[in-house]
């Protein structure tokens, strides 16, 4: 009898050990949630802009007038360029030379499409894209030129020059021009000055009254001499 009690207190409890370890397995373990993470914060990479291009400037046109730049040179004369639309006009050495500190300002044509200089001894005309064309070839020892003027219309201009090779006169020149600055009549005048004066003579000078006659006034030891108009 107490063999039997004691057998069956042992079932019963291999029978409570058997359901206890079968609870264990059938109770699912508690799952672990992650927690979100907040990802860190990114800084954008500095940007360079691309590199700029200026807009490529037009040529200058060809038809637009030329002009006349005076530039500073040493403390006794000037220096000139010639421009188009802005941009400096490609000259050929010899008119580079005569626009380096000239006796006398380069003048524009009337139509602004050339220029009349004076360079070594002798007067030009130039059209840029062109060589330039001797208008007229003054005497050796040339003292000084009047600026060239151009008449009413025009088609003529005149200069006037006073040289060692005529101490007691003053040379007029008038020019008759082609539209491309071909000579295709000269006048030449000599004009008696006030009085003998060498290097120190005031500058002479030209001006037209009307189509037909031109007044020079002559130089003079310290003062300029009386107009004298001559008609062509």
């Amino acid at each position: 009898m107490t063999r039997m009690w004691k057998t069956s207190v042992a079932l019963s409890l291999l029978a409570a050990l058997t359901a206890c370890g079968s609870d264990k397995k059938n109770d699912p373990s508690p799952t672990t949630t992650a927690k979100p993470t907040t990802p860190a914060p990114t800084t954008p990479a500095p940007t360079t802009p691309p590199p700029t291009t200026p807009p490529a400037m037009p040529p200058p046109d060809p038809n637009s007038p030329l002009a006349i730049i005076e530039e500073p040179g040493d403390a006794s004369c000037f220096g000139y360029r010639i421009e188009r639309g802005g941009a400096v006009v490609v000259r050929p050495k010899a008119v580079a030379a005569a626009l380096e500190c000239p006796i006398v300002p380069p003048v524009l044509t009337p139509k602004r499409d050339a220029v009349v200089l004076f360079g070594g001894e002798e007067l030009s005309y130039w059209a840029p894209g062109s060589e330039p064309k001797r208008l007229v070839m003054f005497d050796p020892g040339v003292e000084g030129v009047s600026a060239p003027t151009w008449s009413p219309d025009g088609t003529r201009l005149a200069v006037v020059v006073k040289g060692t090779s005529y101490p007691e006169a003053t040379r007029l020149f008038v020019l008759t021009l082609s539209a491309t600055g071909d000579v295709t009549d000269k006048v030449k005048h000599d004009v008696a000055v006030f009085s003998p004066c060498g290097s120190v003579c005031t500058p002479q000078a030209v001006t037209w009254k009307d189509a037909k006659t031109v007044e020079v006034t002559t130089p003079g030891e310290g003062e300029p001499g009386p107009v004298k108009a001559i008609t062509l």
